[in-house]
C-alpha cells in the first residue's frame, strides 16, 4: 500500500501532522505539501507550507499577515496587519508569502489538533519554517471538537465559547512558559470590550477582554461589520472608528513588527 507524502492530491493526510504520522521519512522536511483536511475528494486538497522539524515537527500553516505597504496618512504600513478568519478563509493563500495576509478554512484541522502555535518573526514577509522565526510559543486546545475559530468579540455570542484558562510553552524567544493567559475555548481568540481589536491567541485577563499580553494576532474579525472594509475596520457596535491595536503582541511585549503565522498540530 502506498504511503501518503503530500507530493499530489492524491496522496494527501487531512493536515502535516497526520502525513509525518504516517510517513516518518517526511521528519525534517520543511515545505509545501498537498493535505486534505476538508473531505476523500482529491479536488478539495490544498497546498500549504508543513514545517516538520521544530519542536516534533508536523505543524500546519494555516494562516499568516505581514505589515502592510501603507496607504495614506490613516493607514500607515505598519497597522495593516490583520489575519484574516480562519473559520471561513480569506486572502490569496499564497506558499511564499509575500502577500499581505491570507488564511485556509482551518475549522476541520484545528479540530484535529492539540495545540495552536503563533509565531512571529522580525522580517517582513517572512517565509520559512517556525524555528527561523523570532517568537514562538504553542497553546494546548482545550476541547479541540468545540473549536469554531469564530470572533471571539462581545458582540459574537455563544460561538466564542467561554473564558478559560490557556496553557502556553515557550518555543523560541522569551521564556513565558506557565504564565497566566486565557482565551475563549471555541474561538481561541480574545478581545476587548469595544469589541475591536479582535485576535487569535491569548491574553492576561479572566476576562478574555482588555489586555495586552499575548501571544496574540489581530484580526479582522469586527463586531458585526463586514471585514477589511477599512484599514481599521469599521465597528458599528460602539467601537472607535480608528482602533491603535498596537501590532502583533508577544507573550512579554505588544506593538511588535515584522509577519506573524498561525500554525496546528
Amino acid at each position: 500500500e502506498d504511503v501518503a507524502d503530500g507530493s499530489t492530491r492524491e496522496s494527501t493526510a487531512p493536515t502535516c501532522r497526520e502525513l509525518l504520522e504516517e510517513n516518518p521519512a517526511l521528519a525534517g522536511q520543511d515545505g509545501a505539501y498537498w493535505i486534505n483536511p476538508y473531505s476523500a475528494n482529491p479536488n478539495d486538497a490544498i497546498q500549504t507550507y508543513c514545517d516538520m522539524s521544530t519542536d516534533g515537527g508536523g505543524w500546519t500553516l494555516t494562516a499568516y499577515s505581514s505589515e502592510g505597504s501603507g496607504g495614506g496618512a490613516d493607514c500607515p504600513a505598519r497597522d495593516r496587519r490583520n489575519l484574516f478568519p480562519m473559520n471561513e478563509g480569506g486572502g490569496q493563500f499564497r506558499l511564499d508569502r509575500q502577500n499581505s495576509a491570507a488564511s485556509l478554512r482551518a475549522v476541520p484541522i484545528a479540530r484535529r489538533s492539540s495545540f495552536m502555535l503563533l509565531a512571529r518573526s522580525n522580517l517582513n514577509r517572512y517565509s520559512g519554517n517556525i524555528s527561523g522565526q523570532t517568537v514562538a510559543t504553542k497553546i494546548r486546545i482545550p476541547d479541540p471538537a468545540v473549536v469554531t475559530l469564530a470572533n471571539s468579540s462581545n458582540q459574537a455570542g455563544e460561538d466564542r465559547g467561554q473564558c478559560v484558562r490557556a496553557e502556553i510553552t515557550s518555543v523560541l524567544g522569551p521564556d513565558a512558559t506557565g504564565a497566566d493567559r486565557y482565551w475563549f475555548n471555541r474561538s481561541l481568540g480574545v478581545s476587548w470590550t469595544d469589541t475591536y481589536p479582535t485576535s487569535y491567541g491569548t491574553n492576561g485577563s479572566d476576562g478574555c477582554m482588555n489586555n495586552t499580553q499575548g501571544p496574540a494576532f489581530a484580526t479582522s474579525f469586527t463586531g458585526r461589520s463586514a471585514p477589511q472594509r477599512y484599514c481599521w475596520p469599521h465597528d458599528d457596535q460602539g467601537g472607535a472608528y480608528t482602533y491603535w491595536h498596537r501590532g502583533w503582541y508577544d507573550p512579554t511585549a505588544d506593538n511588535r513588527g515584522g509577519s506573524a503565522s498561525i500554525w496546528f498540530r
